[in-house]
């Protein structure tokens, strides 16, 4: 299980980061602690929510959290497509066939 980063003293009157992470951190478990509490679902929910975004922040610059890049679908090359297709529909030669059929008309084709 990670540990948080000790905040460390600063020197001088500057946004040390670290040490407003940890802050929020505390701030946002009082508050998900008196909404339990009171059994305030919706505000507790909604703490929980600023829990994981904060987390989700901490990791980011932690670097614990790497987001993949996504390639849209449109912007993988044709060619490409059409081999992972012909090898997905390999054992299926009826419907390799009419694939390929729905695409050879929609380029123009018979």
């Amino acid at each position: 299980m990670a540990e948080w980063v000790k905040p460390e003293p600063a020197k001088e009157e500057t946004l040390n980061v670290v040490n407003q992470l940890v802050r929020s951190h505390e701030d946002l478990l009082q508050l998900y602690q008196a909404a339990r509490a009171k059994e305030d679902i919706h505000a507790a929910i909604k703490v929980l929510e600023a829990e994981r975004r904060h987390l989700e922040l901490v990791a980011k610059l932690t670097g614990q959290l790497q987001e993949a890049t996504q390639v849209p679908f449109f912007s993988i090359p044709i060619l490409t497509l059409k081999q992972t297709l012909i090898r997905i529909l390999e054992p299926h030669p009826e419907l390799r066939q009419e694939v390929s059929k729905s695409t050879h008309r929609r380029r123009g084709g018979t």
